[in-house]
């Protein structure tokens, strides 16, 4: 006749007359929850699930209850700018990486010293001061010496002053029409 006689019990017998203290009673009897009860007779299914609970993190869990500390910053974090050359489709949290598109010729009006891939953006018109080779500002004997390197070259060529195709001395004439000018 004797055993647990308390009916909120789990183990309640209601046959037993006599309380023998061994009655145990309901818990949340999963380990891995942040209200496991290691006393708890039997699961009551108040079990709270534990979780990263940081919205920011790449593990974020809704449904945890509690935070065990797994948070982790990492795995889901690139470039979330999709106008950016490095781009990363599957980051969903911002960390600061991304670059961006521009003129990477360094010998265009437009260069971007910072561009990290090339958009297709170059111009070479804007800028240019006829004669002016160096890009100094001044058309003076670095500028002479370039033409002089390119002197009877044909096509595109940077001493073809009057776009004939050719490298010349119609060129070397206005050239030296504008020898010891400013282009500022």
């Amino acid at each position: 006749c004797a055993g647990c006689t308390d009916s909120s019990a789990c183990n309640f017998n209601s046959i037993a007359t006599l309380e023998d203290g061994s009655c145990t009673y309901p818990g949340c009897t999963d380990s891995t929850a942040c209200n496991y009860n290691s006393t708890a007779g039997c699961d009551d299914g108040s079990c709270i699930a534990a979780g990263c609970t940081n919205s920011t993190a790449c593990n974020y869990n809704a449904a945890a209850g509690c935070d065990d500390g797994s948070c982790e910053f990492v795995s889901c974090a690139g470039c979330t700018d999709s106008s950016a050359c490095n781009f990363n489709s599957i980051a969903t949290l911002e960390d600061g990486s991304c670059t961006y598109p521009g003129c990477m010729d360094s010998t265009a009006c437009n260069y971007d010293s910072t561009a990290a891939c090339d958009d297709g953006s170059c111009e070479f018109t804007s800028c240019v001061c006829l004669g002016d080779f160096d890009f100094s500002g001044n058309i003076d004997v670095q500028d002479l010496l370039i033409f002089l390197g390119n002197y009877g070259c044909t096509g595109t060529c940077l001493g073809d002053l009057n776009n004939d195709g050719v490298t010349n001395a119609a060129d070397m004439l206005m050239f030296l029409g504008l020898f010891g000018q400013s282009c500022n």
